[in-house]
């Protein structure tokens, strides 16, 4: 069935050119003088082709036409109109060099297709900072994750046996769950026979109707899984489909009092029947007394909400008994502690509530029925645990009383009940720093193990001659492996792939072998936040730890290349901002070793400046006397040292810089055509609709935008929607996605972090991704597609941990594609909420070669 469902996806992706093309005229090479060859061929239909000289070791020394050509079609040249061609060979190379003597071959590819070949990195085990987990009744363990690096956060929810082996990933969800199982989550797109997730955010992937930051309260392979985001519940099953609520814990009749630093804490009971919950309270933001918490809602109570009447309030369950606060004073809860009274809960398999007591300091014991059972004094219960086979508790405490930063942990094990418990085993957590924000007890092996996490930590904790000890177990984390995955970056030539953090840590891979890893120079990690590979494979940085910082030219090794000027910095301080991760917005070098960059010239205010060849400032013909400030006029803005744009200004909505062969200049920016309609199927998608751009084609002499209300200056230049004009501009290529900025789905006009990044190979091809769509887009020159590939799937698909699911090379699977880029034989595509890229070869109708005489 999933052989077929995804041989489905694969056909229904493909571009509509002619299937079956045949060459009516076959290849053929003629010489002619002075060294020159003409080369000739015909189709049978409309179809992509691309022309290359190729050498003897299969690599292309001259890209000279690459497009779709037809009857009533514009190719780009050197293509000409119609089916039949003739092109001109004159022994030159790409940059304009006579080439040397040798054996060359012309080749033709007619009719490209992509197909998956395989993924560099995604590995099961690095999907962020877990904050919550649960054990089902067989043992299975359930992280759930959020926290990324620097804002870049996303919702993870994986499954893992009880020694801590990846089982499978159930958010984002599986593509195999059917569309009636996704309503809330996904819709189903009948033309491309994939599901379309709900994006709810252009800066992240949130496809769940919690938004992002949900945590997981039970599982259960038979009752489903509990979360929570603040105030409500949401189900779903235990294949991740389903997905029910809000819930809200109190409807708004109740009037519930509980500030929103009071996380509430849940526990589900065994038969999924009742959900039990504490930390609510009452409480103000920095209480003077008892009495500035509301007798309506007093800390130390348990509510218990039926989960089998729907949506019903919950009732007073038990009450902790407190101390008479005139006679005994004790802390308070407040905005800084976070944390009333009774906090801590679980529930063991007979269904006891057990309740970490703040005040008394100690374990109170609940049976269903709401009676007092034990009350066992432990220091500070933060998150207690259940033996259901000795009746042992473990419990993580803090230190200290609750108050606001970091305080360290320990973990015990306390044996008996009431005055005749005691701890028995000790274990401080101090040495892992932000361990035990989240628990759980599960039992592997017949005997009870606990697992932590908190911070960049995870742990199994067991025991042994009643002590604890640290267990080795079949979850490892690579900690020197990539952890967020964000920009992408080619080597054509080289076929490697530069993958950003987010931040200013930069990873490179080999395509060939998916091997690699941080970028170091001297042993000491080499910090950038943006590179751009040139055409004679030099490397341009972005370098440093800050989002501000130097412009400069590097070796494959690392080392500086120095300019004319003796430096290899081209610029001190490129002027940035941070977000969801650093707001690089892209770099791109020319043919001849002109570069350009975009960056602000003041606050959210963006530009294009260039740079010649020998490292000297471009004299651009926009924005003069704008950039260069001696003094700064206003708050934010400051000296960036350019003179003019090359391109600018441009909305802030902006990002992405490639140059072409030709010296034309790329830059991606949230606008499109006055004339511009959403692909069928999302014509009525508020997020596609939102946040799709375009990439705008200027030549060397540059550009700018221009508003509604600003007159255009020339004749020259494209109309985009809301009456704006790209002056400059000689082509657009919309659709790509997800831009962020003002509107739906935004943080606001401010929030211009997100940038899908884009490619131009040496046929001037473009490749595009759009995260709204999940798929990939190559066009040609003069924007005709040439194929759209891609579709939903989750770190499962073509990737199932037993093997069982055979291989498909037509289903190229991904959640969320942020950026592509091309090398000779290859298209590697970010796909950032699976962690990983995919990479994907080409396969041709025709594939013909002609040795040259």
């Amino acid at each position: 069935m999933k052989k077929i469902f995804l041989a489905m996806v694969s056909m229904l992706l493909a571009t509509g050119l002619i299937a079956e093309t045949k060459l009516t005229e076959k290849l053929k090479v003629i010489k002619e003088e002075d060294n020159k060859y003409l080369i000739e061929f015909s189709v049978s239909g409309k179809t992509d082709v691309a022309v290359a000289i190729i050498n003897e070791k299969q690599i292309i020394v001259r890209h000279l036409a690459g497009g779709v050509i037809g009857n009533n079609i514009k190719s780009p040249a050197p293509l000409s109109a119609g089916l039949k061609q003739s092109l001109t060979w004159n022994y030159l190379d790409d940059f304009g060099k006579v080439l040397p003597t040798a054996k060359y071959s012309v080749r033709l590819t007619v009719g490209t297709k992509v197909i998956h070949d395989r993924f560099i990195g995604g590995s099961p085990y690095i999907f962020g900072s877990i904050n919550s987990m649960a054990v089902d009744e067989t043992g299975n363990l359930y992280l759930m994750a959020y926290r990324g690096g620097a804002n870049q956060n996303m919702d993870m929810l994986r499954v893992f046996t009880p020694n801590g082996k990846y089982q499978n990933t159930l958010i984002p969800f599986d593509a195999n769950l059917k569309p009636n199982q996704l309503k809330s989550v996904a819709l189903w797109n009948e033309k491309r026979k994939s599901h379309m997730p709900i994006n709810r955010r252009s800066q992240l992937p949130e496809f769940y109707p919690w938004g992002a930051g949900a945590k997981i309260i039970s599982a259960s392979k038979k009752a489903g899984i509990v979360l929570i985001k603040r105030n409500s519940i949401f189900k779903m099953d235990s294949d991740g489909g389903n997905v029910t609520g809000p819930f809200p814990l109190w409807k708004k009749s109740a009037k519930l009092k509980n500030p929103k630093w009071n996380i509430p804490q849940l526990a589900v009971s065994p038969d999924g029947k009742y959900l039990y919950i504490a930390n609510v309270a009452g409480t103000k933001y920095n209480p003077k007394g008892k009495n500035d918490i509301d007798p309506n809602w007093p800390q130390g109570r348990v509510y218990r909400k039926d989960l089998t009447k729907g949506n019903v309030n919950p009732t007073p369950f038990y009450d902790l008994v407190l101390p008479d606060f005139n006679v005994t004073k004790y802390w308070l809860p407040d905005a800084w502690n976070k944390r009333t009274a009774a906090y801590a809960l679980t529930i063991d398999k007979k269904g006891h509530i057990y309740i970490g007591d703040l005040v008394n300091q100690a374990i109170v014991e609940v049976d269903p029925n709401g009676k007092l059972v034990s009350s066992s004094p432990v220091p500070w219960p933060e998150r207690i645990h259940v033996d259901d086979a000795t009746g042992d508790y473990f419990a993580i405490s803090r230190t200290k009383k609750p108050l606001d930063g970091y305080v360290s942990k320990v973990l015990y094990r306390i044996s008996g009940r009431d005055k005749e418990s005691k701890i028995t085993s000790t274990l401080s957590l101090k040495k892992w720093k932000g361990l035990g924000v989240s628990s759980t007890l599960a039992v592997n092996k017949d005997k009870p193990v606990l697992w932590l996490a908190g911070a960049k930590h995870f742990l199994c904790i067991g025991m042994k001659d009643n002590n604890f000890e640290i267990l080795d177990t079949d979850f490892k984390k690579d900690t020197d492996a990539q952890q967020d995955w964000n920009r992408i970056t080619t080597d054509y030539e080289r076929n490697e792939v530069y993958v950003s953090n987010g931040t200013n840590l930069i990873y490179r891979y080999d395509g060939t072998t998916g091997n690699g890893g941080l970028l170091k120079k001297d042993k000491k990690t080499f910090h950038g936040v943006d590179v751009a590979v040139a055409y004679d494979g030099s490397l341009y940085f972005r370098t440093g730890k800050s989002y501000s910082g130097p412009l400069g030219r590097y070796s494959h090794d690392l080392n500086p290349i120095p300019f004319a000027s003796g430096t290899n910095i081209l610029h001190k301080k490129i002027y940035s901002r941070y977000g969801v991760g650093n707001c690089e917005k892209g770099l791109g070098v020319g043919p001849k070793g002109e570069s350009y960059i975009n960056y602000m010239y003041g606050w959210n205010k963006y530009f294009i400046a260039g740079f010649n060849a020998d490292g000297t400032k471009m004299k651009g013909k926009y924005l003069k006397g704008q950039i260069d400030k001696p003094k700064p006029k206003k708050k934010g803005d400051i000296t960036v040292g350019t003179g003019s744009a090359i391109i600018g200004p441009i909305p802030a909505a902006c990002g992405g810089v490639k140059v072409d062969l030709q010296g034309n200049i790329y830059v991606g920016l949230r606008l499109v055509p006055e004339e511009y309609k959403a692909i069928t199927g999302y014509e009525k998608n508020i997020a596609f609709n939102t946040w799709t751009g375009c990439i705008a084609k200027f030549s060397s002499d540059g550009g700018t935008y221009l508003n509604k209300k600003q007159p255009p200056t020339s004749n020259k230049g494209i109309k985009v929607k809301g009456g704006g004009k790209l002056e400059g501009a000689l082509k657009l290529y919309p659709g790509v996605a997800p831009f962020s900025g003002g509107g739906y789905g935004s943080g606001g006009s401010s929030c211009v972090c997100r940038i899908p990044r884009f490619d131009i190979d040496r046929y001037g091809r473009i490749v595009y991704t759009n995260g709204v769509t999940n798929s990939v887009v190559i066009v040609d020159n003069e924007g005709n597609l040439i194929t759209e590939f891609g579709s939903y799937g989750n770190l499962d698909a073509q990737n199932s941990p037993d093997k069982s699911a055979e291989f498909d090379k037509n289903y190229i699977p991904m959640a969320w594609p942020i950026g592509a880029g091309f090398t000779q034989n290859h298209v590697y595509v970010m796909d950032a909420y699976n962690k990983r890229i995919v990479k994907t070869s080409y396969e041709y109708e025709i594939n013909e070669t002609v040795v040259l005489k």
